[in-house]
């Protein structure tokens, strides 16, 4: 592959965690930014739903309680299968990917690894995705919202046959359900990741390579994708 073709500017998508916003996640990719490099440009959304409770201390230490936070749903009324206004946060993202876009990759963290899970299986439904990979951190399986996926033959699960990067922490309560989440998508296209920390971005300086290897890696796949779109 040439080194034009690996090169070509990106637009990269990215989708905060729970009850935080669009200028949090602009810092927490800073990581990617780094990696990526001035070709590629990030574009951070507000979800459609104010928060229904405040942030966590770290984040209002940070921005304060005066900033506007959001959320993908309702988290105060959302139960381990149920989570309230999905189907409006999955609207909002189709309408803004066809405002904003076209995008190559989705970067989503906690809440948002979860919609853009969600966001993904629902165009692979229709046989078309608008992006070339995405990037989950601190993410689990989302158990509402869900469109009927086929099945693999070996585990009897959904299967996700899209490109996909798993970011997960060990020391992040939602670890094990970060590992479950791996199991739903094609082995052939997944690519995992591990750092010593929680629920967070892996840092940097010590997580700077780990973050090249997911650029590299992503912009492979964007410009194989691309190839074939020619």
């Amino acid at each position: 592959m040439s080194t034009s073709c690996l090169q070509q500017r990106l637009r990269i998508l990215c989708l905060h965690g729970g009850r935080t916003n669009g200028t949090v996640v602009s810092l927490q990719v800073s990581g990617f930014v780094q990696a990526f490099g001035p070709a590629a440009d990030f574009v951070e959304l507000d979800a459609p739903f104010p928060a229904s409770g405040p942030p966590e201390e770290d984040i209002l230490n940070l921005f304060g309680d005066d900033e506007p936070y959001f959320e993908w749903w309702d988290a105060n009324h959302h139960t381990n299968a149920v989570y309230p206004g999905w189907e409006r946060s999955l609207e909002f993202l189709k309408r803004e990917i066809t405002a904003q876009g076209p995008f190559d990759a989705i970067i989503g963290f906690s809440q948002g690894a979860m919609m853009a899970t969600l966001l993904t299986a629902h165009y692979l439904q229709k046989h078309w995705v608008p992006f070339k990979a995405i990037i989950l951190v601190c993410g689990m399986w989302p158990q509402d919202g869900m469109p009927a996926i086929k099945e693999s033959p070996t585990t009897g699960k959904p299967l996700l046959n899209f490109p996909s990067f798993h970011v997960l922490g060990e020391k992040d309560f939602m670890y094990e359900d970060g590992k479950a989440q791996v199991e739903y998508f094609s082995a052939s296209s997944r690519h995992v990741y591990t750092h010593d920390q929680g629920h967070r971005f892996p840092p940097l300086p010590q997580s700077k390579d780990m973050y090249k290897d997911i650029a590299d890696k992503v912009r492979r796949v964007v410009a194989a994708a691309r190839a074939t779109d020619v």
